[in-house]
């Protein structure tokens, strides 16, 4: 998010974007999932919205392909626990998700 907020201002300053507060800090993010794969199927997902305007328009082409090749989360369920940072959505059997209506 560093990287955005230092690139965005100089391409395009009327940003609504500026305003907001996005994000999380690095240092929350539990969890990185690799979307390399479906990169394509993601660019697609991000124009159907095309009465948005995109947080990637005014950033560089190789700035805005790291957002997208990459989904960075925040274990909430069950609750993260420290270590290394995730790379899958896999819950093991010893630790399911509670059900739906538990969830805060």
């Amino acid at each position: 998010m560093s990287q955005w907020a230092r690139e965005l201002p100089a391409t395009d300053p009327e940003s609504v974007y500026l305003e907001t507060e996005l994000g999380r800090t690095d240092d929350d993010v539990t969890t990185v999932i690799d979307g390399s794969l479906i990169l394509k199927r993601l660019w697609q997902a991000i124009a159907c919205h095309v009465t948005q305007s995109s947080p990637y328009a005014g950033v560089s082409p190789e700035l805005a392909a790291a957002f997208v090749e990459r989904d960075h989360l925040v274990r909430i369920i069950p609750p993260w626990s420290g270590g290394p940072r995730e790379s899958t959505l896999y819950v093991p059997a010893a630790n399911p998700l509670r059900p739906r209506d538990q969830v805060p």
